[in-house]
């Protein structure tokens, strides 16, 4: 929720650096300012001044790109946050538990940014931020983030935007009421398989979901999920809801 006088120039800039960081590749100011309908005088001068700290650097290609200061930002969030010590141990024990592709994901506006993502096999190297951004609407633990909000407040963040992976904002509230009403999330992935999801308790920002499930595995696989949900909840308490 907004507050009463919101610094629309703090707001801009973080979907800004937002912007540049998840993208695959160096951005125009062109195209920050048609996809966040800026203009381009003030994305170029938001981009300046994330520059200067060093958040962004100018291509070659007059184009934008991650600067030096975001692997130092990242690793104090990850410092703060203490994901490595309170979470890490959790997801691994799960992961060797279920045999099965484990994930854990935070909601930032319509997106999925994954913390973990890591097969039954993979090397803890290849887990931490083993994922590509994904929309909300096509993520299990977006969908089960999104499920925790109202649909006024899920159709505020949508508001302009058609859910990816869903042709109407009807059927994106109708997956989340259904996602409200069974307690976790539930959604096709790939052939049979699908990926069983739920949010941390007193972090909705925050999901935890294990793939390449069948529907009759659910009842076996949602109490370990659930009870390494509140586990790691009980440690971590940078996204809390306070």
């Amino acid at each position: 929720m907004l507050p009463r006088q919101p610094n629309q120039s703090v707001i801009s800039g973080f979907r800004c650096l937002q912007f540049v960081v998840s993208s695959e590749k160096p951005c125009r100011v062109k195209q920050l300012a048609a996809e966040l309908d800026l203009e381009q005088t003030r994305v170029h001068r938001l981009l300046r001044t994330l520059g200067h700290l060093g958040l962004v650097v100018q291509t070659d290609g007059r184009r934008y790109a991650p600067g030096p200061a975001i692997p130092g930002l990242a690793a104090q969030i990850l410092h703060a946050s203490h994901f490595a010590d309170r979470a890490l141990p959790h997801l691994e024990a799960l992961r060797h538990a279920v045999g099965r592709i484990v994930a854990m994901g935070v909601l930032w506006e319509r997106s999925v940014s994954y913390l973990y993502h890591g097969s039954a096999h993979a090397k803890l190297e290849e887990a931490i931020g083993g994922h590509a951004l994904l929309p909300a609407s096509q993520s299990s633990l977006g969908i089960a983030c999104l499920a925790r909000m109202t649909d006024s407040e899920v159709s505020d963040r949508y508001k302009g935007h058609a859910p990816s992976g869903l042709r109407t904002m009807k059927a994106l509230r109708a997956e989340l009421a259904q996602t409200r009403l069974q307690g976790y999330a539930f959604m096709n992935t790939s052939g049979r398989h699908r990926t069983l999801a739920v949010s941390l308790p007193k972090s909705p920002a925050l999901a935890l979901g294990v793939a390449k499930v069948l529907p009759r595995d659910v009842a076996g696989l949602l109490p370990q999920l659930r009870a390494t949900a509140a586990a790691i909840d009980q440690g971590l308490a940078l996204f809390r809801v306070r």
